[in-house]
């Protein structure tokens, strides 16, 4: 334990971590107090140094109270570390440097890629001392729940934190966290396999005693084998009967979920009976579980602690990456360092967006309408998303401030949303706060309430945190189907990702013969063309099909994209039976899930000429309406 670091009792500990960790019970952190308080069973009211030491509080329990109120800051971290590493990847640099500059009064904070995979590692850890009862015969708990007969090693669960949970431990670990068990939707059942996914989880923190990371975990458990000789609980987990619990149980919750009303319920009754015979008969153990920390210094001198502000707009940059996955976010590392600065740096770009997207941290741009204290001619927000040139006003499609105030602080939030929204105006201002926002905040402005998203108590497994996403989402999304119905450079996204494909031609008495035709182009550079000539296929690819060729006016020509490919498609008509004369309009319809274009020509193109009037892809289409030569 390192020197500076005074634990000896509570009332010490409490002292050396408001000094260390800069912890300010008076205003930002007046919450986190609040949570420890009650984890502790503390009064509300009085000194925290008087209560500790009147209440007698173990050392073991305040840090364990401290660890559970920062709980969503080690969260942080995690989210973080998934988008270092992503970045550290793209840029092919295992020794990824960060740079936190937000903060203008603190030095400048940086580490690398490694270092900052410790620093989860240590935020997650717990000191506690409990007794758990576990049941003897560990197998025959996994035998009994696998009432479909399931192999130990498959099949793979549908739950996404099970899955990353027995990823985990296949690599040789011990998952820092316990996934949320699956539920059956049988009360009574979910009830009793909670309660066993329970004492699964004591059994787990009761292995972990032995563990070292730089071991492994394998070689851990059977090194720690030698304390435990005689312990038939610990030699189970030699033969990994915790990972064939989670998944065995898992996929029978899963299972069981999908079964008709009436076999779910005679399925489950079965299972309860099983499970409460085999509770009642077998011999349970009782094992105290101690979780030490080596090295108290390194939790309360970690990163986020001191710069814990930083870290949540840093983190909330992680919460916008995620949302924007799907549009191939690229981060930009210059020289090995992703940096965190307080000026304008582009941090990323969505590349599978049209025009791209980018993520820029920090950028300044001139405004006339300004109220907020601290500025004067120029805003600067956290975050902007933008297309092509960032310093045009018009090309944000949407701004993000961050706010970690504990309170709702009316006056600085409404200036911010006001400035920005008048600075940006073809923007939505989103304005997100680890604490409470008024719910009156924008009421009396119209404006305001249109452009502005302000979103309260968003942090890592809050409500509001996916809320944040999909709100930033939609915006993106509605921002670039505004442009692209007038600006041929914008893509439409569809509103339905992955749905079906109906094109249509429809036209009046001449041409008698136009040609529906839809030119595929894979990335190698293959083309495949439908129409007339080539029906496709709907179960192979190209996955497309054309219904009939109408050659005598008045027409309708159908092609459909039953599956969408890696590929790039043009709509393409022909004017086959060559007029020059025009009668009616030329009207090529599509629809996409809920999306619905359309585009006309009034003046007929000639004979060496074809009409284009939309590119499409699996993300979205873009209105063309060009005539170009025959190839």
């Amino acid at each position: 334990m390192g020197k500076d670091i005074i634990a000896s009792d509570a009332v010490s500990l409490w002292a050396t971590f408001s000094q260390t960790a800069q912890f300010h019970d008076d205003h930002y952190d007046a919450n986190l107090e609040k949570q420890i308080r009650c984890d502790l069973k503390l009064p509300t009211r009085g000194q925290m140094l008087d209560l500790l030491k009147k209440k007698e509080i173990s050392v073991e329990e305040l840090l364990t109270a401290i660890l559970n109120a920062m709980k969503p800051f080690s969260q942080m971290l995690n989210d973080l570390l998934r988008m270092f590493e992503q970045a550290s990847a793209q840029s092919s640099n295992t020794n990824l440097r960060i740079e936190f500059d937000f903060n203008k009064k603190l030095p400048l904070f940086q580490f690398k890629l490694d270092y900052f995979k410790k620093t989860v590692q240590s935020s997650v850890v717990r000191f506690q001392r409990k007794t758990i009862r576990l049941p003897n015969n560990c197998w025959q708990l996994v035998d009994s729940i696998n009432i479909f007969n399931f192999p130990y090693d498959r099949p793979c669960p549908e739950s996404a934190t099970v899955c990353k949970w027995l990823d985990e431990y296949r690599q040789d670990t011990w998952p820092v966290f316990m996934p949320e068990m699956p539920e059956s939707g049988y009360k009574e059942l979910d009830h009793i396999a909670k309660r066993i996914w329970g004492m699964v989880e004591g059994a787990i923190s009761y292995y972990k005693q032995a563990y070292d990371p730089a071991k492994g975990r394998v070689s851990s458990h059977l090194e720690g084998g030698c304390q435990y000789r005689d312990d038939f609980f610990w030699s189970s987990e030699t033969n990994f009967w915790t990972e064939s619990f989670i998944r065995i149980t898992a996929c029978t919750m899963e299972r069981l979920a999908k079964l008709p009303p009436k076999e779910k319920v005679a399925e489950a009754k079965k299972l309860v009976d099983v499970l409460k015979a085999l509770l009642d008969t077998s011999k349970m153990s009782e094992k105290e579980v101690v979780e030490i920390i080596d090295c108290l210094e390194d939790i309360l001198s970690l990163p986020f602690w001191k710069r814990r502000y930083d870290l949540y707009a840093a983190w909330i940059l992680a919460e916008i990456a995620d949302a924007m996955e799907k549009w191939g976010v690229q981060f930009h590392v210059q020289d090995g360092v992703l940096s965190f600065p307080f000026h304008a740096t582009r941090m990323a770009t969505c590349e599978k967006l049209n025009p791209p997207l980018e993520i820029w941290a920090e950028l300044r741009t001139k405004s006339s309408k300004i109220i907020g204290r601290g500025r004067s001619k120029h805003i600067q927000p956290d975050y902007s998303l933008t297309v092509e040139d960032p310093s045009d006003i018009h090309n944000t499609v949407a701004v993000i401030e961050c706010k970690q105030y504990k309170g709702s602080h009316r006056k600085n939030f409404f200036e911010a949303i006001y400035d920005y929204t008048n600075g940006r105006p073809d923007a939505k201002v989103f304005l997100v706060n680890y604490g409470p926002i008024s719910k009156t905040l924008l009421n009396g402005n119209k404006q305001l309430q249109q452009n502005a998203v302000p979103i309260e108590r968003v942090y890592p497994d809050a409500q509001t945190q996916q809320i944040f996403k999909e709100k930033l989402e939609n915006a993106i999304l509605e921002y670039y189907r505004r442009k692209a119905k007038k600006d041929s450079r914008f893509i439409y996204p569809w509103e339905n990702a992955n749905a079906e494909c109906c094109i249509q031609l429809q036209w009046e008495k001449l041409p008698q013969d136009l040609d529906l035709i839809l030119k595929i182009t894979d990335p190698d550079g293959t083309i495949q063309t439908i129409g007339y000539f080539n029906d496709g296929e709907n179960s192979n690819p190209p996955h497309a099909w054309f219904d009939k060729d109408c050659r005598s006016g008045y027409g309708t020509e159908t092609i459909r994209i039953v599956h969408w490919m890696d590929a790039e498609y043009d709509i393409i008509i022909d004017n086959f039976s060559g007029e020059s004369e025009l009668d009616g309009v030329i009207t090529v319809n599509i629809e996409c899930g809920l999306s619905k274009l359309n585009c006309c020509c009034t003046e007929l193109w000639g004979p060496s000429s074809v009409w284009i009037p939309f590119h499409l892809n699996s993300l979205g289409v873009r209105k063309l309406d060009q005539c170009m030569p025959k190839h």
